[in-house]
């Protein structure tokens, strides 16, 4: 097999395992199959042209243009003629379709999941990619260059923070490290001692990029992204309470070391229960959306609570001192009970979430009085759900799967036996809690539908955020309103009855409203991270039942059936049949690329031996043996002369056998349209019977050296 067909087929391979890097910010099933046609007909159309020219640019830039042809075809068949070739109609379709997939990766949280905008723009980044590496390693004989164009393609991830998957860096990397070795040139002629101002250049070019990497790092890294991308970790590795508003629940969390954010003293933590700076409402299916927050009103000298507290029974006034080392936001940190503030600023309370803004930053320190409710599971039992409020509260994503969601919801409350609006929502925290069902994780499993939710009741592993949002849409479903808070949990009691909260008690919850009393506090999140939950919310002993019984009732959807979900209504976003044949369609175009490389492979090598890389080769292999003989084989040289040269060392049947060979290679460098070639088996008898002379020719010499 040709070498350099086994070094293309290896840069392939490295493009697209680099080019799996994106996965984590678009899903592979939106670009995979149009990407792997239009880099499988640049690939194709390359290894065509690499087996009958010896040129080394044309075949890359060949593979380009077949490449963009077969992106119009399968981007923009409408547009193109005869539904193939581009045309200026095509150029403009492009054209409209990239702002439009910047615009939707600035108003998307990564994973996307759907657009043909930004398919697109990944499907042309790999192609450019996997053009400019075979250009590199294969054309211009530099394959360790070859590695930059793949550098840019795991750089974006990367940089925007998101997770990338060690087994692919690695099989990427494998990848490389076999391009290098295919490609790399075994000649003395390219072995020389560097000089000295080559060695003063490469210092001068080193220190040039280490001192313009310092400097121009952190610049790059204020430039916005177009994606906008909000890992929970800045939540939980910062050394100010900032949260993060974006809480996503692809992400996994990553814990940086503990710092001390706040203490309080006054009350213990049971008390205090967990400390919020923000709600949010709307939820997308993958990430939570910072919405209209209401109108503020000045919070100084009234009970700070979203609704009217006539009626409710209010506990003994409790008094807490907190003190924050860096606020690092204006929302001031709230327990969930009605309260009042003072402050030495001014602070406006927004009710509709329930937020105190306070424009402070840095060290602050304020005091609460707390007014506990009195809630108990009596009292939560004979409560309705509140009806007045914003449809966002109980809005649930369409993603296809909102109806999977509702049945095993309403499967997990009629299991419990929950009539009531608080018994359903005890039966759904206490099956999320249940460690023989789910496991809190810090770590999340790969995207497999667009709905992050039913992700993780089939996955079953995450973090509070997972918890939280399960629960908050599974009683959506259900008619109740619901919002996630987030915030810090209470903490733990310290030295003379101060308790410290740090980083890694950041945390998020959800929020029911009911008729009369306000907003709800349950803890889904296993007791390992958020520990007990409320009093009233009591947590079940009795043993799980199997976990068939009020498991999700439609499982993942396997390779055959990729990400369609269940419901198949025509509004709910669901696959449809034409999407399956669609699917069906690029299968079947896939393995008939497969088949046209095939093809394409054993045309290259028969081409080859006669004309290419092979005959390169084997020429390369004898000059390094002539070049012991002391015969200059310099790339100034033609090869009649080199032949000539080497004629008075060696036997007249070894030099005919040069002779042989060298109008061989004459002929393919400069003859290459003529049809009478010398066959594969006469060359490689030739270069034998070189070789074979030489090496007599040496030890000869090294004979008559010692005497013999």
């Amino acid at each position: 097999m040709s070498r350099r067909l086994v070094a293309l087929a290896a840069v392939l391979v490295m493009t697209l395992l680099s080019a799996l890097a994106l996965q984590a910010l678009v899903v592979p099933v939106v670009w995979v199959p149009r990407t792997l046609v239009c880099v499988g007909a640049a690939g194709l159309v390359a290894t065509l042209l690499r087996s009958r020219t010896p040129s080394a640019g044309l075949p890359s830039l060949g593979g380009l243009v077949a490449g963009l042809v077969a992106s119009s075809a399968v981007y923009f068949p409408d547009q193109a003629l005869l539904r193939v070739l581009p045309t200026p109609s095509t150029i403009s379709a492009a054209a409209d379709l990239i702002p439009e997939a910047f615009a939707q990766m600035r108003s998307s949280y990564p994973p996307l999941t759907q657009g043909d905008g930004v398919a697109f723009l990944v499907t042309m980044g790999v192609l450019v990619a996997f053009v400019l590496a075979e250009m590199l390693a294969i054309g211009a004989w530099a394959p360790a260059w070859s590695g930059l164009p793949m550098l840019t393609l795991w750089a974006v991830p990367i940089l925007l923070g998101s997770p990338v998957s060690v087994g692919v860096l690695t099989a990427a990397a494998a990848a490389y490290v076999v391009v290098i070795a295919i490609q790399a040139r075994d000649d003395a002629r390219y072995r020389r001692r560097p000089g000295q101002p080559a060695v003063r250049a490469t210092i001068l070019v080193t220190a040039s990029v280490l001192v313009g990497a310092s400097v121009l790092a952190p610049l790059l890294l204020r430039v916005p992204v177009p994606i906008r991308v909000h890992p929970f970790y800045e939540l939980v590795g910062s050394s100010t309470t900032r949260l993060d508003l974006g809480l996503g629940l692809r992400d996994d969390l990553v814990r940086n070391t503990p710092t001390d954010l706040f203490s309080y003293t006054g009350a213990e933590p049971a008390v205090v229960g967990p400390l919020h700076a923000y709600t949010v409402a709307e939820f997308t299916g993958s990430d939570w959306v910072r919405g209209d927050t209401g109108d503020a009103v000045a919070a100084e000298g009234q009970v700070l609570w979203p609704s009217s507290l006539e009626g409710v029974d209010l506990g003994t006034p409790i008094d807490i001192d907190v003190d924050v080392t860096n606020l690092g936001q204006d929302r001031l940190l709230l327990p969930g009970e009605p309260r009042s503030l003072e402050v030495p600023a001014e602070v406006a309370y927004l009710a509709a979430s329930d937020e105190a803004v306070a424009r402070i930053g840095g060290e602050v320190s304020y005091a609460i009085s707390l007014l506990p409710r009195t809630l108990d599971g009596a009292a939560l039992t004979q409560l309705q759900p509140a009806t007045d409020v914003d449809p966002v509260l109980l809005q649930v994503p369409e993603t296809g799967y909102q109806a999977d969601i509702a049945d095993l919801a309403r499967e997990i409350v009629a299991d419990a036996g929950a009539e009531t609006p608080y018994a359903q929502l005890l039966a759904l925290q206490n099956y999320l809690r249940d460690p023989s069902r789910f496991t809190y994780s810090t770590s999340i499993a790969a995207p497999e539908t667009p709905d992050a939710v039913w992700d993780f009741l089939n996955d079953r592993h995450g973090y509070c955020v997972q918890f939280a949002t399960t629960m908050i849409v599974m009683a959506r479903t259900l008619g109740l309103p619901a919002r996630l808070a987030v915030g810090f949990l209470p903490g733990e009691a310290g030295a003379e009855g101060t308790v410290v909260v740090d980083a890694h008690d950041a945390h998020a919850w959800p929020q029911v409203l009911f008729e009369g009393v306000g907003w709800v506090r349950f803890e889904p999140t296993p007791g390992v991270q958020a520990g007990p939950p409320p009093e009233y919310a009591p947590e079940t002993t009795a043993p799980a039942t199997e976990q068939t019984t009020a498991a999700p009732s439609t499982a993942l959807p396997t390779a055959a059936s990729s990400a369609a979900p269940t419901s198949t209504t025509a509004d709910t976003g669901g696959s449809t049949e034409g999407e399956s044949a669609d699917r069906s369609g690029w299968l079947v175009a896939l393995l008939a690329l497969l088949g046209l490389v095939w093809v394409a492979s054993a045309l290259g090598r028969r081409f080859a031996r006669l004309q290419g890389t092979d005959l390169r080769e084997r020429w390369e292999h004898v000059l390094r043996y002539l070049e012991r003989l002391g015969i200059e084989v310099s790339p100034s040289r033609t090869p009649r002369a080199i032949a000539a040269d080497a004629a008075e060392h060696l036997t007249p049947q070894t030099a005919a056998a040069l002779a042989h060979l060298v109008e061989a290679v004459e002929t393919a460098s400069y003859r290459p349209s003529e049809t009478s070639r010398a066959s594969d088996a006469e060359i490689e008898a030739w270069v034998e019977e070189v070789v074979d002379g030489v090496r007599a020719t040496l030890r000869e010499r090294s004979d008559d050296r010692v005497g013999v």
